[in-house]
């Protein structure tokens, strides 16, 4: 998680220097302008007075040179500005800092991963982890009983099931403790027995044996 963290740092450092790389793009820029618009008027300035031949030829040739020379200037400053742009992208949504900030995110998900809490009271059955022991993600890794409520499946005939709805008190026993009688609340009635040999990807629920 800390080398998300600073990926992202870096990442929206990274952004603030593209940003001054426009500013500084922009600014360059506005300078080529200004140089064209001066350029221009000295040579207009020049070419009207070459006429009278106030001015030499080769003051009104050093004059177009430097015009030129102004304008292919402001066509790289202008070249410079769209590549700075085209580096720094959408400054709301920059790719850069929005894949790190995903990459944090991820490190942040695996990072609470690493602590496991019942979502209710039980215990903790057919644990064998041993210490540094490697564990794949998807592992099963134990199982848990919950302390309460407990769920029972029986598997009626179809006659009986006539007289059965939702919300009965039923009475049962275990065969741990034949002595005791629980009672319990019909939740639900299936509505059909899986007998086939097949495995069917648990469509149906497999009778008690």
């Amino acid at each position: 998680m800390e080398k998300a963290q600073n990926n992202l740092a870096i990442a929206k450092q990274q952004l603030l220097e593209d940003e001054a790389s426009v500013a500084s793009a922009e600014s360059s820029l506005l300078d080529a302008k200004s140089n064209v618009d001066l350029q221009k008027a000295e040579y207009d300035r020049k070419a009207i007075l070459a006429k009278p031949e106030i001015v030499t030829r080769n003051d009104l040739y050093v004059a177009k040179q430097s015009y030129q020379s102004a304008k292919a200037q402001y066509q790289v400053a202008l070249a410079n500005l769209n590549s700075a742009k085209a580096k720094l992208g959408s400054i709301n949504n920059n790719t850069q800092v929005q894949a790190a900030q995903l990459a944090l995110n991820q490190a942040q998900l695996n990072l609470s991963y690493m602590q496991v809490h019942a979502p209710v009271a039980g215990h903790i059955t057919n644990f064998s982890l041993s210490a540094g022991q490697y564990v794949n993600a998807g592992d099963v890794l134990f199982g848990m009983t919950e302390n309460k409520p407990w769920r029972i499946r029986a598997d009626l005939l179809e006659p009986f099931l006539q007289h059965i709805r939702v919300g009965d008190l039923v009475t049962f026993r275990l065969r741990m403790y034949p002595q005791e009688v629980y009672e319990g609340v019909v939740t639900d009635i299936g509505y059909g027995i899986d007998f086939s040999s097949a495995d069917t990807g648990k469509a149906l629920p497999k009778p008690i044996s």
